[in-house]
């Protein structure tokens, strides 16, 4: 008792959807704390995410550039882009 079968080759096209990766921190919310001087180090740049994660470098000086800075080479860098970045600093 054979069977016979007839199989045909289709090709299917699937269009092409591209997945966006998971951002591990979507809102990062920054402060800068001034604290005595110490070996010459008199800030704390603190950025939390609602998560938990916690960077806190401290620096010397403190101006928009070293902000800037240490989102891109901190934050960023390791964590991917940030949707919303909150702060009490004007």
């Amino acid at each position: 008792m054979g069977v016979n079968q007839d199989f045909q080759c289709k090709k299917i096209m699937i269009p092409v959807q591209p997945s966006s990766p998971n951002q591990l921190i979507k809102t990062v919310h920054v402060d800068v704390m001034f604290m005595p001087i110490c070996q010459g180090y008199q800030c704390v740049i603190v950025a939390q995410e609602l998560t938990g994660v916690t960077e806190a470098p401290v620096l010397k000086k403190i101006g928009a550039k070293m902000v800037a800075k240490f989102l891109n080479e901190e934050i960023v860098s390791r964590y991917g882009a940030i949707e919303h970045t909150y702060s009490l600093q004007e």
